[in-house]
């Protein structure tokens, strides 16, 4: 019996969640302005590649 692919879907979002989350607590002590748009970029990919990964889209 294979399991649920709900539970894919959110352990793959709850590992987004974790990325964004240290992603942006390293933005909080962002350096420069330049560092602070790259991590904030970062986040921005990360969260809209789990949403289109997972199905669903970015007006989710």
């Amino acid at each position: 019996m294979t399991g649920d692919p709900r539970d894919d879907r959110i352990r793959a979002l709850e590992d987004a969640l974790r990325d964004v989350a240290r992603e942006a607590a390293s933005a909080r002590s962002a350096l420069c302005e330049n560092e602070l748009v790259i991590r904030l970029d970062t986040i921005l990919a990360r969260s809209l590649g789990a949403l289109k990964e997972t199905g669903s889209g970015p007006e989710a």
